[in-house]
């Protein structure tokens, strides 16, 4: 009887021991008959085979019911690659919202043009990341130092080289022109006569100078103005002709208007006299 016991107990503990005799991607097989499998693949006559690529249950070698990450559910029950890995929201038909930097074409999602976080094609953006706006006339996102409303040509290095008119260079940018200038194009402040321009503003020449390079270095006056040297400094002094001229004239306009006062006068006796 002892001897029964301990050969049940060995048949018992060499079963237990004995490796699993499911066949390949078979997950349950009682007496050694599948009755369920892995994933990928479908039960048919108790044994499995593989479904179709991407799918991760199906019923037969030709029908997927789901599929793997990054592909989705096509119309024809079998699983295409996906735009999953730049979706925001799917279902089987793929995306339904792209993420930022990705539109939507067909049931994909295709990479916006560099540097812009939303958009719906890929010739245009909607909104440019940090420090970049988007230029129509580039198609594209470029630095805001190359901003297409004050910024003619920008090289490469998204550094401006010509602004647009009344805006000047300031660095890497366009700055607008001061309301000193007279006007401001090809990167230059033109200043009013009697102005010069120092860092791209204009501010005043020595009295009655016309045209100068810097507060103290005159290259000519205005009219009836000389240019003259007093002790090493620039000055604009009237001049003696101006001078003669200034005193004269109101002479000469106040003879004229007492001579004829006074003819006026006279006719005016001479016609009472005839009277």
């Amino acid at each position: 009887m002892n001897k029964v016991i301990v050969l049940c107990v060995a048949v018992i503990a060499l079963t237990l021991a004995a490796p699993n005799s499911c066949p390949p991607g078979c997950s349950t097989c009682p007496s050694n008959l599948c009755s369920a499998c892995n994933p990928g693949s479908y039960l048919s006559s108790n044994q499995c085979s593989p479904c179709l690529p991407n799918c991760t249950s199906c019923t037969n070698n030709s029908t997927c019911l789901s599929c793997t990450a990054g592909s989705y559910l096509n119309t024809n029950n079998t699983c295409a690659a996906s735009c999953l890995s730049y979706c925001v929201n799917s279902n089987t038909s793929c995306c339904n919202t792209c993420n930022f930097e990705y539109y939507q074409t067909g049931n994909q999602c295709a990479k916006c043009i560099s540097n812009c976080l939303s958009c719906t094609d890929n010739t245009s953006c909607q909104k440019c990341a940090s420090n970049y706006v988007y230029s129509a006339s580039y198609g594209a996102c470029v630095s805001t130092n190359c901003d297409p409303n004050s910024c003619k040509i920008c090289n490469n290095s998204a550094t401006c080289t010509t602004c647009n008119d009344q805006y000047i260079i300031n660095g890497r940018s366009c700055s607008q022109c001061t309301s000193s200038c007279l006007s401001c194009t090809n990167n230059t402040c033109a200043c009013a006569p009697g102005n010069y321009s120092s860092s791209n503003t204009c501010l005043s020449c020595i009295a009655n100078c016309f045209n100068c390079t810097n507060s103290s270095d005159c290259l000519y006056c205005s009219d009836a103005y000389n240019l003259t040297y007093d002790n090493g400094v620039v000055r604009c002094k009237s001049s003696t002709t101006a001078v003669l001229v200034s005193l004269i004239v109101p002479i000469f306009l106040t003879v004229v208007v007492l001579v004829l006062l006074a003819s006026c006068i006279r006719r005016v006796r001479n016609l009472r006299q005839w009277q």
